[in-house]
């Protein structure tokens, strides 16, 4: 790369100009050189500057080692063997590089009055070119160091990458894990006090306390089936299977579907006679979600019966199904977190209702909304794409 610097750049001078390594082999020679010497360049690379110095008062070699320590120029005299005798130059060494130094030479019988004014201008332009090669070396230079920089900060930043990823993983399956086997210790915990209750009832032939255990049992046997069902639909996310249905009827059937508790009422207002693509099973799963929520919610609180109602409503944009519920509702700086996975408002439960609907309305193109109502209560809306009105 310096020979190639130095042979690009020299071509312009007009001062012959060599590059010699500090062992004292000439590396590079342009036309000035070559015309001075009266050799051709080709013929001057290659050979050693001691063999075409004829005199010089000091060693070569002691003047090159000079020459690669000092970063200012030196000015020496130097005789060259040259095809038609020899010649006697003013020199002007200095260092090209950590390997290599210039020498600038120019015949003793040049400076005559008449050419003094020509060669300062030679030498103004000479140090100029001097001045760029160097900035040129310089830039090449630090591009090198750069891309280098470049090169190791990418490669931490990939490995660092790599590192951060894994540690949100293993965070991630850490707060599952923990949350997933706090849910299901519970209800496990209940089961196995009505299996002791049933086999002490049995022992002592009181029968009339079975009643009580199973149904405790089977309770808590339902509360870990629906924490597995939910972690296996939170992780399944399929695509939905459009069909175009009518939506009230649909909706109708999956309300009188539901085991409502004694102290819940719901009150139904269906008002959209729209046909709507959607995936039925995958719907249902996120209206059950949402209704058990709002049971919940009102059951939670301090009313003696709790109040939930569901609607729909179409317009030219979208069909909305409206669940809502005057329960405890839910805090105003835990609206936002809502649809992140693990994140619950309640003493029990995983955490992935809503993420869970939250993906299955994306999936339909449609979205849910959550909205506190005044006094109490919370009013959900999932949206789907409108279609088509029914044929009446």
């Amino acid at each position: 790369m310096n020979v190639e610097i130095f042979n690009t750049v020299s071509a312009m001078a007009h001062r012959a100009t060599l590059l010699v390594s500090r062992s004292g082999d000439i590396l590079g020679a342009n036309r000035a050189a070559a015309q001075l010497l009266g050799r051709e360049g080709v013929r001057l690379v290659g050979r050693r500057l001691e063999d075409i110095v004829a005199s010089n008062g000091c060693s070569i070699s002691s003047r090159l080692a000079e020459l690669a320590r000092c970063g200012d120029p030196i000015p020496f005299a130097l005789s060259f063997r040259g095809d038609a005798g020899d010649v006697r130059c003013h020199c002007r060494g200095m260092r090209f590089c950590d390997e290599a130094v210039l020498l600038e030479c120019r015949p003793r019988e040049a400076e005559s009055d008449r050419f003094r004014l020509l060669n300062e201008q030679i030498r103004i332009l000479e140090q100029e070119v001097e001045r760029r090669m160097r900035v040129e070396l310089e830039l090449q230079m630090h591009r090198e160091q750069l891309q280098r920089l470049v090169e190791e900060r990418t490669t931490e930043l990939r490995s660092a990458q790599a590192e951060l990823i894994q540690a949100e993983r293993l965070a991630v399956l850490g707060q599952l894990t923990a949350t997933v086997s706090h849910e299901l210790r519970n209800p496990l915990g209940t089961i196995q006090a009505a299996v002791f209750a049933i086999g002490d009832a049995i022992e002592r032939n009181q029968l009339s306390r079975l009643k009580r255990s199973l149904q405790l049992a089977e309770r808590g046997v339902k509360r870990c089936d629906r924490i597995i069902n939910e972690l296996l639909d939170y992780t399944k996310q399929r695509e939905p299977r459009l069909e175009s249905t009518p939506l009230d009827p649909w909706l109708r059937g999956v309300i009188e579907e539901q085991q409502w508790p004694s102290d819940v009422s719901c009150e139904v207002d269906l008002a959209c006679p729209n046909s709507v693509e959607f995936d039925m099973e995958l719907l249902r799963r996120a209206v059950v979600n949402v209704l058990t929520n709002a049971v919940q919610a009102t059951q939670a609180g301090e009313a003696i019966e709790g109040h939930v109602w569901v609607r729909t409503r179409c317009t030219e944009q979208r069909v909305e199904i409206v669940i809502g519920d005057d329960g405890v509702g839910i805090p105003e700086e835990h609206l936002s977190r809502v649809f992140v996975a693990m994140f619950s408002t309640k003493p029990f439960g995983v955490g992935l209702g809503l993420p869970i609907v939250e993906g299955i309305m994306r999936r339909h193109g449609g979205g849910i909304e959550i909205a506190n109502r005044q006094p109490c209560g919370v009013e959900v809306t999932l949206w789907l794409p409108s279609v088509r009105k029914v044929d009446v």
